[in-house]
Formats: C-alpha cells, sequence, structure tokens
C-alpha cells in the first residue's frame, strides 16, 4: 500500500510505518488499541500523509507513538553536476588531433540537428592522415560532481536507456578494390560504470578503416567525396523534407570510385543509397522514407517509403559530353518535371528523380557507329523506375476514437477506405538494338513511359479533402508514350528512317461525399503520328537540322 511500509525486524517481530491523516491522535491510539499488526493495513490504508503515527507490535501487543509534521515541508538544495569529455582513444596530443577536436566539438552542439552532418567530414581528415584503422568514443559524461568517472574505458562501462539521434555508415569501393568503411552514431543515454556508479552520458562513436592500399589519386578523389558527403549528411540531418542535394555528392565525378554504398538515419528519417559503376554498366538505387513516427502512428497518411532505381548500359557509349546528348538530357527531365507535377509528386521526390537521373548520365553518351546520329537521342540506355509506396489515406475511418457525428461511425469499412493516393509506378526507359545480317543494317531504338498515380483534391465546397466524412474528390491518372525509330540501309545505303510516336493518358475523376460516389467523369487523350525522315535523309542534313530532327524523338516536344 502507498502509506504503508512493512520493516522486518526479526523473526518474532515486525514493525509498521504509518502516515495517516488524523485530526485527533487521540482517536486513532483507541481505534488501533487491541488491533494485531495484520489487521492495521486494512484499517489504515485509506489514510493519507500527515502527521505521522509509529505503530510497532510484538506478540500482538500494539505500541503507539504519534509525531507532527512541521508545516513547512523541507528544502533539498540539487546535487552539484558535473561535466567531462572522455575519450576512450588516449594521445599525447588530445585536443590537438583535429579528428578528436572535430568530435568534441560535435558535442559541444550535440542538441543542434543542423551540426549533426559536420562529424561527416571527419572522413576527409582521417583520408589526409592516412589512416589504416581508427575507433573512437567521444562521450560527454554528467554526473555527481563526487564521482571520478576517470578515463573512459569502454569494457568498463555498461550503457542502457540509449537512443540514437544520428547515424551515419559508409562503405566506398575504389576501382582497384580497396575498400574504405566510415561510420558514426551519435548516441545518448545512462550509463553504470564499475567503481562509479550511473551517470548520463552523450556520444558520438566513429570508426575508420581500410583494405588495401590507396593511391595519391584515390586519396585525394576519397577526400573530395568526404567533402560532398559533409555537406549532404548537414542537409539530411538539418531538414531531410528539404530534399538534400544528390549534386552534392557528385556520384559519378571520379572514375576511381566503383561503388557507394551510403545509409543515414536521423531522428525521424532514413535514407539509403546504393552506386555501381562497372565497364559495363552504371547502377544507382536510392531508398528515403520521412516522417517515421507519423506513419509508424497512423498520424500521417499518404507516402512514405519511396524507391528509385536506375541503370544504365554502357555497352557503344562514350565517355564525354556531346551537345546532342545534352539536349536530349534536358528534354526528358522536362517530361520527368512535367509527369511528376501532374501526379502530384512532392518536391522532395521530384528533386531526387531528376538529380539521380542527371547523375547517372554524366559524361557519356551513345550515337551509332554507322547510320544516321538524327534517328537516335544521343543518351546511352538506360532504365528508369520510381515507386512511391502507398498508404490508405482512409485508415483514420478505420480505427476511428473520436466518432465524427454517426456519418463517420456508419463509414467504418466503406469501400473508399481502400482508395490510395502516391505514385505507383513511373518507368522511363531506352533500348537501343543493332542488327546486322550480310549487307542488311537495322537499328532500332525504343523509348518507353508509363505512370500510375493517384491523388485526392476538395471537393469545391471545401478547402481541403474531409477524410474523416470521406468527402473529397479522387483522381486517377495512366499514362504511357511509346517513340520508336527505326533505320534500314542496304550496303549503307538508306532504305528507311522512321519514327512512330504513340501516346495516351486517361485520367478518371470521381466526387465523393460522405462516401458515396455523387459524380465521375474522364479525362482521355491519344496522339499517334508516324515520322518519315527517308528523303530528308538521303538528301543530307547540316547539323542544325540534325539536332532539330532529333526532337522528333523527344516526348517533351512531341505530345
Amino acid at each position: 500500500m502507498d502509506a504503508i511500509q512493512l520493516r522486518q525486524a526479526g523473526l518474532a517481530s515486525a514493525g509498521l510505518n504509518l502516515q495517516v491523516s488524523e485530526q485527533s491522535p487521540q482517536q486513532f491510539q483507541q481505534a488501533v488499541t487491541n488491533k494485531s499488526a495484520d489487521s492495521l493495513p486494512d484499517l489504515l490504508s485509506n489514510q493519507s500523509l500527515n502527521p505521522t503515527f509509529e505503530v510497532t507490535t510484538v506478540n500482538d501487543s500494539v505500541t503507539f507513538s504519534h509525531t507532527q509534521r512541521a508545516d513547512d515541508t523541507e528544502l533539498y538544495e540539487p546535487q552539484a553536476l558535473q561535466r567531462q569529455v572522455r575519450f576512450s582513444r588516449a594521445s599525447e596530443d588530445e585536443f590537438k588531433n583535429p579528428i578528436d577536436q572535430r568530435l568534441a566539438s560535435g558535442l559541444e552542439d550535440f542538441n543542434d540537428s543542423s551540426r549533426w552532418g559536420r562529424t561527416a567530414f571527419t572522413l576527409g581528415d582521417l583520408i589526409k592522415g592516412d589512416y589504416t584503422e581508427y575507433q573512437q568514443h567521444a562521450e560527454n559524461s554528467i554526473s555527481s560532481a563526487k564521482t571520478e568517472l576517470g578515463a573512459l574505458a569502454l569494457d568498463n562501462r555498461k550503457a542502457f536507456s540509449t537512443t540514437t539521434q544520428a547515424e551515419l555508415t559508409l562503405q566506398l569501393t575504389t576501382r582497384d578494390g580497396d575498400v574504405i568503411t566510415f561510420s558514426y552514431a551519435m548516441n545518448a543515454g545512462m550509463a553504470e560504470q564499475k567503481d562509479a556508479g550511473t551517470y548520463s552520458f552523450q556520444e558520438i562513436a566513429l570508426n575508420y578503416s581500410v583494405e588495401g592500399e590507396l593511391s595519391e589519386e584515390e586519396k585525394t578523389a576519397l577526400a573530395e567525396f568526404a567533402k560532398g558527403l559533409g555537406a549532404f549528411a548537414r542537409d539530411f540531418f538539418t531538414n531531410p523534407e528539404a530534399t538534400p542535394d544528390l549534386g552534392s555528392l557528385k556520384l559519378f565525378d571520379s572514375k576511381l570510385i566503383a561503388g557507394v554504398n551510403l545509409e543515414l538515419q536521423g531522428s525521424d528519417a532514413s535514407f539509403e543509397l546504393t552506386l555501381e559503376d562497372a565497364e559495363e554498366t552504371r547502377k544507382l538505387d536510392i531508398t528515403w522514407t520521412n516522417n517515421e513516427s507519423q506513419w509508424d502512428s497512423g498520424a500521417k497518411e499518404g507516402r512514405s517509403s519511396n524507391t528509385l532505381q536506375l541503370l544504365i548500359n554502357k555497352h557503344g557509349a562514350t565517355e564525354g559530353r556531346h551537345i546532342q546528348k545534352d539536349l536530349a538530357l534536358s528534354q526528358q527531365q522536362d517530361i520527368i518535371r512535367e509527369s511528376l507535377t501532374d501526379a502530384r509528386a512532392t518536391s522532395q521526390q521530384q528533386n531526387y528523380i531528376q538529380n539521380a537521373f542527371s547523375a547517372i548520365h554524366q559524361d557519356l553518351y551513345f550515337l551509332p557507329p554507322e547510320g544516321s546520329d538524327a534517328m537516335v537521342t544521343g543518351l546511352a540506355d538506360y532504365s528508369l523506375t520510381f515507386a512511391g509506396e502507398l498508404e490508405l489515406p482512409m485508415r483514420s475511418s478505420e480505427v476511428l476514437d473520436a466518432k465524427v457525428g454517426e456519418t463517420a461511425e456508419n463509414l467504418k469499412g466503406n469501400q473508399n477506405s481502400g482508395l490510395y493516393e502516391g505514385i505507383k509506378d513511373f518507368q522511363l526507359s531506352q533500348e537501343t538494338t543493332i542488327e546486322e545480317s550480310r549487307d542488311l543494317l537495322e537499328i532500332t531504338q525504343q523509348q518507353k513511359m508509363k505512370l500510375d498515380a493517384d491523388f485526392f483534391s476538395a471537393a469545391p465546397h471545401l478547402e481541403n479533402p474531409d477524410f474523416s466524412h470521406q468527402t473529397f474528390i479522387h483522381h486517377t491518372i495512366e499514362r504511357e508514350f511509346e517513340i520508336v525509330s527505326h533505320q534500314q540501309y542496304d550496303d549503307l545505303d538508306l532504305i528507311s528512317a522512321t519514327i512512330s510516336q504513340h501516346y495516351s493518358n486517361q485520367e478518371t475523376i470521381t466526387e465523393y461525399n460522405e462516401g458515396k460516389v455523387v459524380d465521375r467523369w474522364e479525362k482521355n487523350k491519344q496522339v499517334d503520328k508516324l515520322v518519315d525522315n527517308t528523303e530528308l535523309l538521303r538528301d543530307g542534313v547540316t547539323h542544325q537540322q540534325q539536332l532539330d530532327l532529333v526532337e522528333n524523338l523527344l516526348a517533351a516536344k512531341i505530345f
């Protein structure tokens, strides 16, 4: 019981400290006289804390004493605390070591998320310092001023109630096969240290290792990558929804880096990137999630996890820049932007996709060894796939706690709870084939795009969609295009040069009022066209005419 403490006072006796509120101590004394210790808890369980009575029983004989508390509550002076910055790896020039200096600075700004990414710059210090291995725990120890913690020994410390505020893990692989591993985590919690008791801490745990021997050129390339990593991490930890710039990573700037595996975990967001730059292909996969706690709790519905995959086929491609490729890249960015805008993609989704698309095409173009350059885009073959994971926007109607009249209660399990929003599927690709048989040569380049997306808008009389009452307008977009260029030659004499263009778009718009369909309509558009460039190419074209003809291959110019 809250008001009773039973103290064992030997085998034959027990003591009870009882705190009760009673106007008359005499009345209380009379009430407990001749009562045994076993019955006292029932008698006193409903009493409060003032004044204090001492009741002791020995062999069922009750003795009673009473002490009146002072009216004023006794005040206690807070215990003095001390803060110590400790390192698990001691050095003679402690705090002069640039790596430890940066970690100590990170501890000073531990609670400032805009500073969490600064530790990523430590990678550059480690590379420049020619370290092959480095492990360090920098700890801000907060304990009683009377506690002597001494040096930080991790095997002498047991951490508990630990939370991770920020974490970065990176693995880089060079073209020669050297592997660089770098990670740091910013943790906070409690710890118990032998001979020193319990204390609270904030720490930065850093690990770095190199497998292989780095050349000076590799060190320079890795140090440059470290600068971009620091900028990207800073932006991610500060505000992940503000879209950290993938361009700052300069993913394909160096021909010495063959692989990148990067993971960042913030307090409420995560990001993962995998890059492979092989002899025949380039591959870039990115997944990210924001507002993780809100998705998990159901407080926020809509798009959550995002997955982006890009692949470049280098076969037949040339390294460097080309004006025709630059024109095509710009136009493809336009079709990406237009499609994602129509699908109501977030600015973050648009920026990640467009930045990644530009990065993977960097310094790479394709023109056929024979045939007309005017019949190809100039881009190396590629495929892009993106999907934003779809949540049920109507989840709140299924687990509704606060009823909104009888309407919302009746709408539980309504068919409209299956409506989605987000990008189910977005694909953009190009594939080129060259076939030769005796004197015949055929060059075919096929481009495809597919968009499947859903989103909500407000009913005419509302400012925003009303999910509680299922009153809104729901849009479904199904869009695709296909552009196929075909050249045919007989002993290098042009037989035909044609471009077929197909585009279709269907948008279904459904208006709901309190869960019932009140209107539905469709918007449809379809374009089919065949462009014949045979005679024009036989007569010969200037460089400018060639670029003009290429526009017949670019969806942003056609549809």
